[in-house]
């Protein structure tokens, strides 16, 4: 296993451990308190940036592991990293395609759109960014073997 596909392994346990703990959060407490409840509110933010934080740990202290190892990237781990933004694109445009199907039907009868929302598609678009990073860094190395 190469530097960059423990890396992803990483970033991507981080991103899952992050989107289930913001799910839940909604799950719990229910979309609609994100703007009622102030306390929810910070939460979700701290839980935001948290996530971010830790994935851009990550990234520092295993860029700093493997410049220290002295591997940082080959040319096959270049040809595979340029096409991880792809799956990234196309995982935002899947999610954000979805967000807007699913809110069009369910509040088609009252012709608007809580909003809430935009604030769940706008993070839900970053964690997913943020995931498949790694996951499509996963997904391009399965693929060249």
């Amino acid at each position: 296993m190469t530097p960059q596909q423990k890396r992803a392994w990483y970033g991507l346990a981080i991103g899952i451990i992050w989107s289930l703990a913001m799910v839940a959060i909604f799950v719990v407490k229910g979309a609609t308190a994100f703007d009622e409840d102030a306390g929810m509110r910070f939460t979700v933010y701290g839980l935001f940036i948290a996530g971010v934080l830790a994935y851009v740990a990550m990234l520092y202290v295993t860029g700093w592991r493997m410049r220290k190892e002295g591997v940082l990237v080959d040319e096959r781990d270049r040809l595979i990293l340029r096409k991880v933004p792809v799956y990234q694109m196309f995982a935002v445009l899947w999610t954000l395609a979805g967000w807007a199907i699913a809110l069009s039907e369910v509040y088609h009868e009252q012709g608007q759109v809580p909003v809430v929302f935009t604030w769940l598609m706008f993070y839900s678009a970053i964690i997913v960014n943020i995931v498949f990073a790694s996951a499509g860094t996963l997904i391009a190395y399965w693929r060249a073997k």
